[in-house]
């Protein structure tokens, strides 16, 4: 196995910190319902999706966001770690830990989950390319205080029924069906 060039470890380790920044400035956009701002951090044709749903390109992407700030006016998102490999020079694969909590004046969401991200480097900037989301669960700190974590039907948002989550696979031994 030849051993990368200098140039080629730090121009790596640049694209590293550049993808880092990336997933702080989308937590960020979010957070502060600049939504047109936050299109820019997706390629043109882009995908955001999750189970049941995927938008495909900024405009959808961004309505989608802005009709979520509208149920949950009051939000903060966290990246807590990713980790990525590099398919090229201009592009990466990447997971990434995330955490939220969004507030509506009714209720209080917090919610754990992973994105499964596609990276693409246009215009010297890396952007998202495709986002995933799958969730470990999301509902009211009453529901996670009462045992909720340990529950089937961990996806309880207020506006939709409860659903599964999708991490970690359901166990039936595991837990109760609740």
């Amino acid at each position: 196995m030849a051993q990368e060039s200098l140039e080629r470890r730090i121009a790596r380790l640049e694209s590293r910190a550049e993808i880092a920044e990336l997933l702080a400035r989308y937590a960020f956009l979010i957070d502060d319902h600049e939504f047109d701002a936050l299109g820019e951090l997706f390629a043109p044709d882009a995908r955001f999706g999750s189970p049941g749903s995927t938008h495909v390109g900024r405009e959808a992407i961004v309505a989608n966001y802005r009709a979520l700030g509208d149920l949950y006016p009051i939000t903060l998102h966290e990246a807590r770690g990713f980790a990525l490999d590099f398919l090229d020079d201009s592009r990466a694969r990447g997971q990434v830990l995330g955490f939220s909590e969004q507030a509506s004046a009714r209720h209080t969401v917090i919610t754990s989950f992973r994105y499964s991200d596609e990276y693409v480097r246009l215009d010297g900037r890396w952007r998202f390319a495709s986002r995933q989301v799958r969730t470990l669960y999301a509902m009211t700190h009453a529901e996670l205080a009462s045992g909720g974590l340990a529950w089937r039907l961990r996806k309880r948002w207020p506006h939709r029924a409860p659903a599964p989550a999708e991490l970690p696979v359901y166990r039936p031994e595991a837990g109760n069906d609740t």
